[in-house]
């Protein structure tokens, strides 16, 4: 990409463009910076790719401090941009606030429990899901994920067995009531890079009057929170797809307890009710069933 850019002197006619088209601390401008099309203007010959000097303008924009852009335009200032501080902070955000951000953030999307019992948002302890004959869905934690290559060894599976297993300190009796919900760890390394970002700019609108924000920057600061609160909503909800649901193979073993890991489709509907619809379709999890068809079923397991 640098060699793309030197072989013109891309990324210099850009950032020379902005410079002599925007005034540096003229803060009572009404309209402040240079728009991108008078960029354009200043930088490009005849015969010459305008995608390889916008893509050069989205660099800048990306890694000067001191370079800000609102609405299309374009401008240098005396003062560091807040993007700087929220890059700063950003990095400042622990793992721990990540994770509690994202459990916050699921226990709203799984308010609406559907057709099951109850939802159990990321439980902390065995104890915490009750053992009775209700379908319950347990939506794992954050750190507890799940990869295609890892059938048997992940995060989520070793998690999952423990739950399915145990109450507690007591044996669990109605293990064929667990469904589990886990997130995909790709997913959730895309994931939390955006969060951090979002936690940083709702730290800066917290504080602004302390970082003595003007209103051109408050704006900005409301249009970075609302665009990373979109990224993350579909991050998160997309982060959200392996369904891991228990199964006896009545042919092999009957004590044996494996898990069925299936991929979510993504796409609107609330966690509750993605996961009874592929149940459902996949006859994993049956609301009414014939007398005739559960006697077939029994006759496999007694004489």
């Amino acid at each position: 990409a640098e060699h793309r850019y030197g072989a013109v002197m891309v990324v210099r006619c850009v950032a020379r463009t902005i410079f002599l088209g925007s005034a540096p601390g003229a803060a009572g401008q009404t309209v402040r910076g240079i728009d991108e099309s008078r960029i354009r203007l200043g930088v490009l010959q005849p015969g010459e790719n305008i995608a390889l000097f916008n893509d050069a303008r989205n660099v800048l924009v990306s890694s000067l401090s001191y370079l800000y852009s609102s609405n299309g335009r374009y401008w240098y200032d005396t003062k560091p941009t807040l993007r700087k501080v929220a890059d700063d902070r950003a990095r400042q955000i622990r793992e721990d606030d990540i994770h509690a951000d994202i459990e916050k953030r699921l226990r709203k999307m799984g308010a609406n429990k559907g057709a099951f019992a109850a939802i159990h948002v990321c439980p902390q302890t065995s104890s915490d899901v009750l053992d009775d004959q209700s379908v319950r869905l347990v939506i794992l934690r954050p750190n507890e994920t799940h990869r295609q290559v890892s059938k048997s060894d992940s995060a989520a599976v070793i998690r999952a067995d423990d739950f399915l297993l145990n109450r507690g300190q007591q044996q669990r009796a109605y293990r064929n009531m667990l469904v589990f919900l886990a997130p995909d760890a790709d997913r959730m390394d895309t994931l939390k890079p955006q969060l951090r970002q979002l936690l940083a700019w709702e730290s800066i609108d917290k504080d602004q009057d302390a970082l003595n924000l003007d209103k051109a920057q408050i704006r900005n600061t409301k249009d970075e929170i609302a665009r990373y609160e979109q990224i993350v909503a579909d991050q998160l909800r997309d982060a959200y797809q392996w369904l891991l649901v228990p199964r006896v193979d009545l042919e092999i073993d009957l004590n044996k307890i494996t898990f069925d890991t299936e991929r979510l489709l993504v796409d609107n509907d609330a966690l509750s009710e993605r996961v009874y619809q592929r149940m459902k379709q996949s006859e994993q999890l049956i609301d009414e069933y014939a007398p005739a068809l559960l006697k077939i079923e029994l006759d496999k397991l007694l004489w």
